[in-house]
């Protein structure tokens, strides 16, 4: 069964339907209204529109920026007129030299404190596996003497144990390294001090720190591949804790100032270089590799701040001042008017302001053509107005133009209108309102035409939901 085309929302039957104390129109009154008040409905709105939009043109000056002057214009009196617009330009000059103003994320910097406390977590596992360091008592060989032997694997630690026994030993190369050699000298000091037992529990305890150290490299945790393994074992299971209070609290430090944005990685390695610096080597080599993959921006813009820094470096930059004695000319007999100039004749009321009438014609003109265009829309449409849906759709009109002469064009209702008008009447009726506007709008503006091309963009959006929305009641 082929459904019915759903009709629009007639305002008249919408109002009647929900008061019943008021009588619903006829559609013969409604086809009176339409023909005998016409004229005016048309003059009422040409007026409406044609006040709201041009207002600027009720008293514009004649001698502006650019125009040349009919006579020659001297000072009146010694005086210092504000330049508004230079001011204007001082203050958006300083306004693009500021920086946001950031604040912590502090979701962000636990989650970071976080990510740290696991990397720590997988060294101390993967130290573990590696087993204890020291392995035997420091009084029989020092830490770093005992990192270098668990290091050796079973034929370079049989070498190193022939050097001992030999009167003329043959070193290899990996065998003339410093550690290599103090290591050395530690084992020929302590066989020679001591016991036989105690030197084959030494070589015991040394061979078994060996095998658990092979067997740890081999099942090392991925995200700690990209630190050498020599970093994170060859401290000492103290010196492993004092690292770890040492690193907790460079990376707080670091978060409670601050990170912001697109800071280069060797600014954040200098930093963490400065603040380990008093640190034993092995915390600081480890701290460089570390950190860095843990950290990031944790600094994110504060609106509200730069909000109130704007505000208060707007209100810190003086007006510009311009100097003028009695009788000097501001300007000469058609010399072209220049900013400082119409200061000038703007501070002494010499600019000549007045109704600009062929500005105001324009508009009329212009509102003409754009009510024509929507009563050919709303006819072609056909759509049944009744004398409260015209007036409905003129205050709402009216409104867009009236907030952006008091309030400023950020605070315009246009894509309210787009969006009432829509319900209202449809997407059509609702779009080609929004389109009459952007185009009448700018008459009475100076400035700020891309912004108001983004709001009408908008508003036509907003259209188009109020027919999606239909759909979906329906």
């Amino acid at each position: 069964m082929k459904k019915s085309p759903p009709q629009k929302l007639n305002l008249s039957h919408w109002l009647s339907s929900h008061f019943p104390g008021r009588p619903r129109p006829s559609s013969l009154d409604q086809h009176r209204v339409s023909q005998h008040q016409y004229p005016v409905l048309f003059v009422i709105s040409l007026a409406a529109l044609t006040s709201s939009i041009g207002h600027r043109f009720y008293n514009e000056p004649q001698l502006t920026i650019g125009t040349h002057a009919p006579e020659t214009i001297k000072a009146p009196e010694t005086a210092q007129a504000p330049d508004p617009i230079a001011t204007t330009a001082a203050r958006e000059a300083a306004l693009r030299e500021i920086v946001g103003v950031y604040k912590i994320n502090q979701p962000l910097t636990t989650s970071i404190e976080k990510e740290l406390e696991h990397y720590l977590q997988d060294i101390s596992s993967f130290r573990l596996s590696a087993g204890n360091l020291p392995y035997t008592p420091i009084q029989n060989l020092g830490s770093a003497e005992q990192h270098f032997l668990r290091q050796l694997n079973t034929v370079e630690f049989q070498t190193l144990l022939q050097e001992i026994n030999t009167p003329t030993p043959t070193a290899t190369p990996w065998q003339n390294t410093p550690l290599a050699r103090h290591s050395l000298q530690a084992l020929k000091a302590y066989k020679s001090k001591a016991k036989e037992t105690e030197w084959s529990t030494l070589i015991s305890q040394i061979s078994q720190a060996q095998q658990q150290y092979q067997t740890a490299l081999k099942t090392i945790p991925p995200r700690l591949e990209t630190i050498p393994h020599s970093t994170l074992l060859e401290m000492s299971d103290p010196e492993w804790s004092i690292a770890q209070k040492r690193l907790r609290t460079v990376l707080k430090r670091m978060l409670n100032q601050g990170i912001p944005p697109g800071l280069p990685p060797s600014i954040t390695r200098n930093a963490i270089r400065v603040h380990l610096q008093t640190a034993r080597e092995p915390v600081q080599s480890l701290g460089l590799k570390l950190l860095p993959l843990v950290l990031q921006p944790n600094l994110n813009i504060d609106p509200t701040g730069s909000l109130r820094q704007r505000e208060i470096i707007a209100e810190q930059v003086p007006t510009v001042m311009i100097s003028i004695r009695k009788d000097t000319i501001i300007v000469s007999k058609e010399e072209r008017i220049s900013q400082a100039d119409f200061a000038l004749l703007e501070y002494f009321g010499l600019s000549r302001r007045g109704i600009n009438w062929l500005g105001l014609l324009g508009t009329m003109a212009a509102v003409s053509g754009g009510i024509g265009l929507f009563l050919l829309v709303q006819t072609r449409s056909r759509l049944h107005f009744g004398r409260r849906d015209y007036f409905l759709v003129l205050l709402l009109s009216v409104s867009a133009s009236l907030l952006i002469w008091t309030t400023g064009l950020r605070y315009t209702s246009l894509p309210a209108v787009g969006l009432l008008i829509g319900s209202f009447y449809g997407p059509i009726l609702g779009a080609t309102v929004v389109l009459i506007l952007w185009g009448l709008i700018p008459l009475g503006l100076s400035s700020g035409f891309v912004e108001l091309g983004a709001i009408a963009a908008g508003s036509l959006i907003a259209s188009l939901v109020s027919r999606q929305r239909d759909r979906e009641k329906k």
